[in-house]
């Protein structure tokens, strides 16, 4: 028996397809194009005797939530009972123990032989709760833990699910039991979605309820509603969406007039998706994600985007290009504009509470920083406060308003508190504001925060290591299980991978002896500039100004070259030559990121895979495809970006291959180089040394 990935274009593949397709009244019902979308994720192992399917897991992978989440499990009739499930069940377990927190899944309770299994393997049964489907079945959501909490700090069961409206035609379907392959409605109901989205209903229902003549039929659908979430939000806001929604939408009969009003609940409700089969509103997606962020999808789309939208905390990812926000002290007379815009009124937060830390703060001149960003209608977008003290940073408030920006926002304050740490020396931040939202508390996680006793902190160092001199520093061991990080670095099989997690969460840490690939990847001055180079857009986000995107992830989008760039590995961005307006910072390494994905395939496909990311338009990846839209082009997706206060210029990077026995190099496309080069350079960068 041999235990494989599967591949998207190979024959298992098909019978991976059958035996799901045969099993699907037990496993639910999966689209052929889902099992390929996971294959070419690598996100399916089979386990086949001499090219024969013998069992299959399908999998995800929860990044935000920092767990693997089990779609799949299924074994051929004649293969149970001979230890194929175990053998799977290791096989995923070995792939991810030492990087994320644990295995999740959901299933029914009266499947006698799958409890079974899960409980003999470790299994913990986390709790029970109904499924969706329209008989009164039952779900166990079973949790292994793989015992990384002393590198992940939330547990997967405090992460919010993602959230999505549907209308009221998907509702009826779905009510009626009406099988659509077409659109994937009748998919909705799958028992692992259970886990990863809540759904909801627009109130406006209840009026085309209503318009039922059949009296019997309208109380079913009534308490059919029972089983999905009512939208709460301003009628007054929802009103004056439903008016810039007219001229956007067509149609103007009361069906028209209905499904309007349900999409404008669906955005008052700051609910991100919205969950339809009516043209008329699927071809205003662009211009409605435009105007209030939100995306309007097929229900078989919401399904296959639930792993790319994930990871995000709240909303997509948005960039501004081109706009200069206002950041700076707090001055006098808006500190009751600030309690007014920022108390907590949800979770009991007191008003004189939030203004006692604000007076405190200002009245600590020498020790405190109060910074306050808004946008060119003086609208608040976000407040912190910092202060410095002997041996560490504290952040007593840190608070970003409801808006398109605030997740990204969050992430970039939090990122320059991490440098403004590191510049004042201070190898210990803390954060202790007690009303931040679940959504950023995810995003401190994910940034390597801890929480303690109510208090976030995270270690802020910029240094070069041995991952044997980490416990050289202080607070290290207060903050982190020595002897099970220690445990595991003597782990020679699995040092690596446990090596590059620990180093993301310990950013902007690095360690020397890291197996992990490096790239020279050139890029344009422009390109540089707006993605993450603010010292080449002259801003920064602790100056008068930021015109920079306040993105952690982001996309670049390239010519497909010789080299096939692995991940994960690091990047170094090498800003090429330029005559334009953005030609400071060029003919130079000025970044260094880590590359999470790489993908190839056409233009188009590409860019609506990730056109959420960074700031590019159709027109530039069209100009980049040389006007067609099925050139293959590659897209790399890379995040925590460092960028360097002293470009390494052209010159010196030369230098550097040629003493390390590489030739010199033009950068005109991307080059691997040793983990020496990689930090020769990143010394030059952050030191100028």
């Amino acid at each position: 028996m041999e235990i494989e990935v599967v591949k998207e274009n190979g024959e298992i593949l098909k019978q991976v397809v059958e035996l799901g397709t045969k099993n699907s009244k037990t496993l639910g019902h999966f689209p052929e194009g889902a099992y390929v979308d996971h294959a070419r994720k690598g996100f399916l192992i089979c386990a086949h005797q001499e090219r024969i399917l013998l069992g299959y897991i399908l999998f995800s992978i929860t990044s935000s939530k920092s767990y693997v989440r089990i779609i799949q499990l299924c074994i051929a009739d004649e293969a149970r009972g001979t230890g194929v499930a175990k053998e799977l069940l290791n096989s995923l377990k070995n792939k991810f123990r030492f990087s994320l927190k644990g295995i999740a899944l959901s299933c029914r309770c009266d499947y006698i032989e799958a409890t079974s299994l899960w409980e003999k393997y470790g299994f913990k049964a986390m709790d029970k709760v109904r499924s969706r489907s329209l008989k009164e079945n039952y779900l166990f959501k079973w949790w292994y833990d793989f015992g990384n909490h002393d590198l992940f700090s939330l547990s997967h069961s405090n992460s919010s699910k993602q959230k999505a409206l549907l209308d009221a035609n998907i509702l009826i379907k779905l009510r009626n039991d009406r099988k659509d392959e077409i659109s994937g409605t009748n998919f909705l109901l799958d028992d692992w979605l259970i886990s990863e989205i809540d759904f909801f209903y627009a109130p406006e229902i209840y009026n085309e309820i209503k318009r039922d003549k059949n009296d019997q039929r309208a109380r079913e659908t009534r308490a059919f509603l029972s089983n999905f979430y009512e939208a709460k939000f301003d009628p007054d806001l929802r009103d004056i969406i439903l008016e810039k929604l007219h001229p956007i939408i067509s149609g103007s009969s009361e069906n028209d007039l209905s499904d309007k009003r349900q999409l404008a609940e669906c955005i008052a409700g700051e609910i991100n998706y919205f969950v339809t089969t009516d043209e008329k509103i699927l071809v205003a997606d662009s211009e409605v994600n435009k105007l209030f962020g939100i995306q309007i999808l097929r229900p078989i789309d919401i399904i296959l985007r639930i792993d790319e939208d994930n990871n995000k905390s709240n909303y997509q990812s948005t960039r501004i290009a081109g706009v200069n926000y206002e950041n700076g002290f707090l001055k006098s007379g808006e500190i009751d504009d600030l309690v007014d815009t920022l108390f907590d009124k949800n979770n009991s937060e007191k008003k004189h509470e939030l203004r006692s830390i604000f007076t405190l703060a200002s009245v600590n001149i020498k020790d405190c920083r109060t910074r306050v960003i808004r946008d060119n209608n003086r609208v608040i977008l976000g407040v912190w406060i910092s202060e410095l003290s002997p041996d560490r940073l504290l952040i007593p408030l840190l608070r970003t308003t409801k808006s398109k920006l605030s997740s990204t926002l969050f992430k970039q304050i939090v990122s320059e508190l991490i440098n403004y740490a590191v510049i004042k020396k201070r190898n210990l931040i803390v954060i202790y504001d007690g009303f931040i939202a679940t959504n950023d508390q995810e995003t401190l996680e994910n940034m390597g925060f801890l929480l303690k006793d109510g208090e976030w902190s995270k270690l802020a160092i910029r240094a070069i290591i041995r991952s044997s001199q980490l416990f050289d520093f202080g607070y290290v061991s207060d903050h982190y299980d020595e002897k099970s990080i220690k445990r595991r670095l003597s782990d020679i099989s699995n040092s690596d991978e446990f090596l590059i997690s620990l180093e993301r969460k310990l950013w902007p840490l690095k360690f020397s002896d890291v197996d992990i690939p490096t790239y020279i990847i050139p890029i344009k001055p422009f390109w540089a500039s707006q993605l993450f180079d603010y010292y080449a857009a002259n801003d920064s986000i602790f100056g008068a100004k930021a015109s920079v995107v306040w993105n952690r992830e982001n996309v670049y989008y390239r010519n497909v070259k010789p080299v096939s760039e692995k991940n994960p590995s690091r990047i170094l961005w090498y800003s090429s030559s330029s005559s334009d307006k953005y030609s400071i910072r060029t003919s130079s390494i000025v970044a260094c990121s880590y590359l999470d994905e790489s993908q190839i395939g056409e233009a188009k496909e590409l860019f609506r895979l990730f056109k959420h990311y960074g700031i590019y338009e159709w027109k530039n990846i069209f100009q980049l495809a040389k006007h067609s839209p099925k050139t293959i082009i590659k897209a790399l997706k890379f995040s925590d970006t460092e960028v360097f206060k002293y470009a390494v210029p052209f010159s010196q990077v030369n230098d550097i291959l040629f003493t390390n026995g590489r030739k010199r190099n033009s950068f005109t496309g991307p080059l691997e180089v040793s983990n020496q080069i990689f930090l020769e350079i990143y010394k030059l960068g952050v030191n100028h040394k």
